[in-house]
């Protein structure tokens, strides 16, 4: 895959961590637009590398816990981030 598509489907992914994810509550903030993008490329890996939603969800939920000090968020359903990023995997 060409480093223009992969940026765009970073991009993407970024998009759905901030409208469906969003652990830190900043979706309404337009200066936070790109604020989960440095986590879209990881999940971008495991996407393309045929990663289960177990392991999706397991590094979203290390995420919230370790780089954003959330420990409580482990408990959240993350179903519909899932199904949503499943169907963005179907285009990239």
């Amino acid at each position: 895959m060409s480093d223009v598509k992969r940026e765009e489907a970073e991009l993407k992914i970024g998009a759905v961590l901030l409208a469906e994810w969003d652990p830190l509550d900043v979706r309404t903030q337009p200066d936070h637009a790109n604020e989960y993008l440095p986590y879209a490329h990881e999940i971008y890996g495991l996407l393309i590398r045929g990663g289960s939603d177990v392991q999706v969800g397991r590094l979203l939920h290390q995420i919230e816990r370790e780089q954003m000090h959330h420990p409580e968020a482990d408990s959240r359903d993350l179903s519909a981030v899932l199904r949503t990023l499943r169907a963005l995997e179907k285009t990239i």
